[in-house]
């Protein structure tokens, strides 16, 4: 019966052990994650800020172009990026490029 307790024991230390091992990999996963995202928001607004540049030198399609890139490839919301434009000719392109999906 003792050899039994003993085994149960060792088993439950194995056990906590790849617990403790896995919770600090998890945490240390999402601290990583965490950081991407900070960096993909950090990238999206200076995207949108390049475009409102663009815009203001009337270069309408590469101010549409860098407002798709902060939506399409940084998870910016549509709602977001759209409130950010001050332009109807900006939005048409923008609109038109969500559309076709390239």
């Amino acid at each position: 019966m003792l050899s039994t307790v003993a085994k149960v024991a060792v088993a439950g230390c194995a056990v906590y052990r790849i617990y403790k091992k896995a919770e600090s990999t998890m945490k240390s996963d999402e601290e990583y994650l965490m950081k991407i995202t900070g960096y993909a928001r950090e990238l999206a607004e200076r995207m949108i800020c390049e475009a409102k540049r663009h815009f203001k030198d009337k270069e309408y399609e590469l101010s549409a172009e860098y407002l798709y890139y902060a939506y399409k490839h940084l998870d910016s919301s549509w709602e977001y990026v759209t409130s950010q434009i001050d332009s109807q000719e900006v939005y048409k392109l923008l609109h038109s490029k969500r559309i076709q999906g390239t």
